[in-house]
């Protein structure tokens, strides 16, 4: 029996939810004798999507970032000396004065730690300060406390990096941890290995493999391939966060109703927006959908689409379209492995690397330089050449695939 635990899965984001499905059925399907745990921020949501064997997070930011006013600082106050009593209780467990299947309550996660045989921090952008320290220190903590009780763990497909602001220095430092006491460590673009190099960390044991998301499983019972019709489906995603580090609010909202605007004059289009975040306590992608919205009164060809969490609907709909114009990172990774012409709006170097991969980096625009007339003529490229595209697609997937599933032989190894 593999016993393998899955840390820190943040259930509220479409991205990860695909890429916790990819990963667990990828590794049930290399490694049937596998029993996988899922650490998630909201154990219950994720189990009734999946059903899969969850536990909570050991540090639950849950309670701090759903809280306001006093109550969030005191819950953070309340969690920081949780996180001490739990550091002090793997201690003890590495040293055998407790026994961890004795351990209850906030302190389980450390009975489940030590009944696993790997430990995994999944794919995604985790280490990098994009995300707010909290956030880095949440996705370091697992692996710290699997360091102290000596239990291997993996560090899989990462975006490592960019590190910058009030908080390089404990990202850098939290980062450097996590690479150095991995059992494997696996980056899904080179730019983060380029990252890691100016940082003068040794990349040489860091393996260059690709999203896990690829791996996406074609057997689900949702998927269809791509509509035909009259009209022309376009999808949308945008990030209604990390344009705050190149531009203004109100730039990134003219420029992109002017780019959607000018999409519409070529007539027969529709335009779906797609929400790729929960609606939760008025928090995510949604509301920034809807001023977009507010600038095309009674237009009933560009919508906002709250498509469902349940990843295998996810890929459905991406694969319902016939473009996609992609900003977050996991919508540009289902357009492509769908075979669906994407237009990819890279806030980060880690997009303009996989569309590279695809030998389509000429149909991807940085953020930084978004504006709605060059993206306007890339995406009248895009149009030209669709089949061309298309098959280009086709022609690398494979091979995009099998660096993916490195990370899954190697949890077979």
């Amino acid at each position: 029996m593999n016993k393998i635990l899955i840390t820190q899965h943040f259930s509220r984001n479409k991205g990860n939810v695909s890429l916790l499905y990819s990963l667990v059925e990828s590794i049930k399907k290399n490694i049937p004798d596998s029993d996988i745990i899922v650490s998630s921020y909201n154990p219950n949501e994720t189990t009734k999507i999946f059903n899969y064997n969850c536990c909570e997070w050991p540090f639950i930011t849950r309670n701090i970032i759903e809280k306001k006013g006093m109550f969030m600082i005191w819950n953070m106050f309340k969690e920081s000396i949780i996180i001490c009593l739990q550091i002090i209780v793997a201690i003890l467990v590495r040293f055998k004065v407790i026994k961890a299947n004795n351990l209850k309550g906030r302190f389980y996660f450390i009975n489940i730690l030590s009944s696993v045989d790997k430990v995994v921090s999944p794919g995604g952008h985790l280490f990098t300060n994009f995300n707010q320290f909290g956030a880095v220190f949440a996705h370091f903590y697992p692996l710290f406390l699997s360091s102290i009780i000596k239990k291997d763990y993996y560090v899989l497909a990462q975006t490592l990096g960019p590190f910058f602001g009030k908080w390089r220095f404990f990202a850098v430092l939290l980062t450097k941890y996590v690479v150095k006491h991995a059992k494997y460590v696996s980056v899904r673009d080179n730019y983060s290995l380029n990252n890691l190099s100016s940082l003068k960390i040794p990349t040489s044991m860091i393996h260059k493999t690709n999203e896990i998301v690829f791996l996406y499983p074609d057997e689900s019972k949702f998927e269809e391939d791509n509509v035909i019709n009259d009209s022309i489906t376009v999808g949308v995603t945008i990030h209604h966060l990390y344009y705050k580090h190149f531009m203004s609010k109100e730039k990134y909202l003219h420029e992109t109703v002017s780019f959607l605007s000018k999409i519409l004059e070529l007539g027969n289009i529709n335009i779906k927006l797609i929400s790729m975040e929960l609606n939760v306590n008025d928090k995510g992608d949604h509301l920034f959908l809807k001023e977009i919205i507010q600038h095309f009164p009674n237009n009933e060809n560009i919508y906002i689409d709250y498509i469902s969490m349940d990843p295998r609907k996810v890929l459905n709909t991406f694969s319902k379209l016939n473009y996609l114009i992609a900003t977050k990172t996991h919508s540009v990774v289902y357009g492509l492995r769908k075979s669906v012409p994407t237009l990819a709006i890279a806030y980060n170097e880690k997009t303009t690397y996989f569309m590279k991969d695809f030998n389509l980096s000429q149909y991807s625009i940085p953020l930084k330089d978004f504006n709605a007339n060059d993206a306007f003529d890339i995406f009248k490229l895009l149009m030209n050449n669709t089949d061309n595209v298309k098959e280009t697609i086709k022609m690398n997937l494979a091979n995009i695939q099998k660096q993916a599933l490195e990370n899954i032989i190697i949890l077979k190894d």
